[in-house]
Protein backbone atom coordinates (compact mmCIF):
# COMPACT_ATOMS: atom_id res chain seq x y z
CA UNK A 1 0.00 0.00 0.00
CA UNK A 2 1.31 3.66 -1.10
CA UNK A 3 2.02 5.84 1.80
CA UNK A 4 1.17 9.17 1.00
CA UNK A 5 2.88 12.45 2.51
CA UNK A 6 2.08 16.17 2.01
CA UNK A 7 3.79 16.27 -0.83
CA UNK A 8 1.44 14.33 -2.63
CA UNK A 9 -1.17 16.96 -2.06
CA UNK A 10 -1.56 20.53 -3.93
CA UNK A 11 -3.94 22.29 -0.90
CA UNK A 12 -6.75 19.62 -0.29
CA UNK A 13 -6.42 17.95 -3.17
CA UNK A 14 -4.86 15.04 -4.32
CA UNK A 15 -1.93 15.14 -7.11
CA UNK A 16 -2.87 11.59 -8.49
CA UNK A 17 -5.48 11.04 -11.08
CA UNK A 18 -8.39 8.51 -11.01
CA UNK A 19 -10.16 7.13 -7.76
CA UNK A 20 -8.44 7.06 -4.85
CA UNK A 21 -9.44 6.16 -0.91
CA UNK A 22 -6.90 7.18 1.63
CA UNK A 23 -6.80 6.71 5.04
CA UNK A 24 -4.97 9.22 7.41
CA UNK A 25 -3.97 7.74 10.11
CA UNK A 26 -1.25 7.75 12.66
CA UNK A 27 1.34 4.95 14.46
CA UNK A 28 1.07 6.02 17.79
CA UNK A 29 -2.83 5.86 17.09
CA UNK A 30 -4.00 2.07 18.05
CA UNK A 31 -7.56 2.19 16.08
CA UNK A 32 -5.64 3.52 12.95
CA UNK A 33 -3.23 0.40 12.89
CA UNK A 34 -6.37 -1.82 13.87
CA UNK A 35 -8.76 -0.22 11.08
CA UNK A 36 -5.80 -0.82 8.49
CA UNK A 37 -4.88 -3.96 9.01
CA UNK A 38 -8.58 -5.35 9.94
CA UNK A 39 -10.18 -3.31 7.14
CA UNK A 40 -8.74 -1.15 4.90
CA UNK A 41 -5.51 -3.22 3.69
CA UNK A 42 -8.48 -5.67 2.84
CA UNK A 43 -9.25 -3.26 -0.16
CA UNK A 44 -6.10 -3.44 -2.03
CA UNK A 45 -6.34 -5.23 -5.31
CA UNK A 46 -10.39 -5.75 -4.27
CA UNK A 47 -11.60 -2.46 -4.89
CA UNK A 48 -12.36 -0.47 -8.29
CA UNK A 49 -10.41 2.07 -6.51
CA UNK A 50 -6.42 2.79 -5.52
CA UNK A 51 -5.87 2.86 -1.27
CA UNK A 52 -3.33 4.70 0.77
CA UNK A 53 -2.58 5.46 3.62
CA UNK A 54 -1.94 8.95 4.63
CA UNK A 55 0.70 9.52 7.61
CA UNK A 56 -0.24 11.98 10.09
CA UNK A 57 1.91 10.42 12.59
CA UNK A 58 3.84 13.62 13.12
CA UNK A 59 1.23 16.43 14.78
CA UNK A 60 3.69 18.90 12.91
CA UNK A 61 2.42 17.12 9.30
CA UNK A 62 0.85 19.93 7.12
CA UNK A 63 -1.53 17.07 6.53
CA UNK A 64 -3.58 17.87 9.71
CA UNK A 65 -4.44 21.25 8.56
CA UNK A 66 -4.78 21.30 5.41
CA UNK A 67 -7.60 18.50 5.87
CA UNK A 68 -9.23 19.92 9.06
CA UNK A 69 -8.21 16.33 11.36
CA UNK A 70 -9.11 16.78 14.94
CA UNK A 71 -9.23 12.84 14.98
CA UNK A 72 -7.90 10.02 13.48
CA UNK A 73 -8.21 7.69 10.92
CA UNK A 74 -10.15 9.57 8.75
CA UNK A 75 -11.00 8.19 5.51
CA UNK A 76 -11.56 10.34 2.62
CA UNK A 77 -12.41 9.39 -1.35
CA UNK A 78 -10.90 11.35 -3.69
CA UNK A 79 -11.90 11.33 -7.79
CA UNK A 80 -9.12 12.68 -9.98
CA UNK A 81 -7.99 14.82 -7.40
CA UNK A 82 -10.72 16.00 -5.84
CA UNK A 83 -12.03 15.09 -2.07
CA UNK A 84 -15.99 13.32 -3.02
CA UNK A 85 -16.55 11.62 0.45
CA UNK A 86 -15.03 11.61 3.90
CA UNK A 87 -15.80 9.92 7.06
CA UNK A 88 -14.34 11.03 10.26
CA UNK A 89 -13.15 8.51 13.02
CA UNK A 90 -14.76 8.93 16.24
CA UNK A 91 -12.82 9.20 19.42
CA UNK A 92 -11.95 5.88 21.01
CA UNK A 93 -13.78 3.81 18.60
CA UNK A 94 -11.99 4.75 15.27
CA UNK A 95 -13.57 3.73 12.07
CA UNK A 96 -15.51 -0.21 11.81
CA UNK A 97 -16.16 -2.23 9.07
CA UNK A 98 -19.49 -0.27 7.89
CA UNK A 99 -17.28 2.49 7.58
CA UNK A 100 -15.33 0.45 4.56
CA UNK A 101 -18.85 -0.33 3.25
CA UNK A 102 -19.90 3.14 3.17
CA UNK A 103 -16.78 4.34 1.32
CA UNK A 104 -17.54 1.91 -1.26
CA UNK A 105 -20.64 2.93 -2.25
CA UNK A 106 -19.20 6.45 -2.25
CA UNK A 107 -17.55 5.24 -5.55
CA UNK A 108 -20.84 3.78 -7.45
Amino acid sequence: MDTLTAKDFDGDRLTRPGDWAVCFGADWCRFCMGFRRNHFAKLEGNAPFSVAWGDVTEMENPLWSKFNLDVVPVLIAFRNGAPVWRKDGVAGVGLVEKDVVALKEAFR
